[in-house]
């Protein structure tokens, strides 16, 4: 993750005539997003519209880091007909912030901001949105939105989405692809941004009594398809309440049943979501990245099952993604390397 340290020396190197002032501002934004809560969409859009006008001016159509997940989008890098999505991303964002003060805190002494401050400045700074310094807006008219950096890492698959459901009264999206490219992550961010419910390969990994060894010889042997499409995707079909069974892999067993009312908006995500068994009407999402990069964050998230991964699960994967062509036959590729 970009450090908040780091970002300070971006700032510095991006607009020289920064000011204490608006070190202040950054590091308040990166420890607590955008600020404030918001509550009227529509008024935030409308403030969105108008101040996209005065955004015209704006030198810079490059997004900034501040450290801690957090970026500066600049209006000036919006599109007028992207504005609505936009605007609700920063909204639903200011919902999920985890407003970290100690972490603030720390950093306005490191930055030995307190010089420059008062006690009841800085208090007041985080208690309420505050400016940034004369010469700062004078040199740069810096016009943008805090947003954490994976809402815009997958913004053109929400774009997909979004645009979908305003033409659509039902929708399936099917998120497949390489482990560690962010299938889990955009599909919690999804169900962050939109009306869709989740649901989970990972439910579906091939339970004991199944795996012989011609069913695993089979490319996307190790997932119980036959299942999955009996229990979620047939339902989802034929519109009807989704009753299912996930399976525990650490127990090796099934779960108690689950009861979802039908969702007109579903999103399948996991390994083998694309699987030919499926003969489901839907969009297909691919993601992928770079193997090395791959392992690195297999490492970091999964150090005891690194090994598993390597000699097992990714050849496995690569099989399936080979012998059906997977990624070819997806609706929307993205690449999550630089994520």
């Amino acid at each position: 993750m970009f450090d908040i340290l780091d970002a300070i020396t971006l700032e510095k190197k991006l607009h020289p005539h920064t000011q204490p002032q608006d070190i202040l501002k950054l590091i308040i934004q990166a420890g607590m997003g955008g600020e404030h809560m918001v509550e009227d969409e529509i008024q935030t859009l409308q403030y969105l519209k108008e101040e996209k006008k005065a955004a015209c001016m704006c030198t810079s159509e490059q997004l900034q880091p501040i450290g801690n997940g957090y970026v500066r989008v600049p209006l000036a890098m919006m599109k007028e007909r992207d504005l609505s999505l936009w605007n609700h991303m920063f909204v639903t964002a200011t919902k999920y912030i985890k407003k970290d003060v100690s972490f603030v805190r720390a950093l306005i002494e490191k930055n030995e901001l307190s010089t420059y401050f008062s006690t009841a400045q800085i208090e007041d700074a985080l208690e309420n949105s505050m400016h940034h310094s004369v010469a700062y807006a004078n040199a740069y008219h810096p016009h943008y939105r805090i947003l954490p950096k994976v809402y815009v890492d997958f913004f053109p698959v929400y774009k997909q989405i979004h645009d979908t459901l305003h033409k659509q009264a039902h929708a399936c999206f099917m998120i497949d692809g390489c482990c560690a490219s962010g299938k889990s992550t955009l599909a919690h961010t999804l169900a962050q941004l939109f009306p869709v419910h989740i649901f989970h390969m990972d439910d579906y990994f091939l339970r004991p009594e199944k795996k012989s060894e011609e069913r695993l010889s089979k490319p996307g042997g190790n997932v119980d398809y036959e299942r999955f499409d009996k229990e979620i995707l047939s339902s989802l079909r034929h519109q009807k309440d989704v009753i299912y069974q996930p399976y525990d892999c650490m127990s090796q067993s099934l779960k108690e049943e689950v009861k979802v009312k039908y969702p007109p908006y579903s999103v399948i995500e996991g390994s083998y979501a694309h699987h030919p068994y499926f003969q489901m009407d839907a969009i297909k999402i691919f993601l992928y990245c770079e193997r090395e990069v791959q392992l690195q964050r297999l490492k970091q998230r999964s150090p005891n099952l690194y090994e598993r991964f390597v000699h097992e699960w990714i050849p496995m994967e690569n099989t399936y993604f080979e012998t059906f062509d997977i990624r070819n036959q997806a609706d929307f590729i993205l690449d999550t390397t630089t994520f």
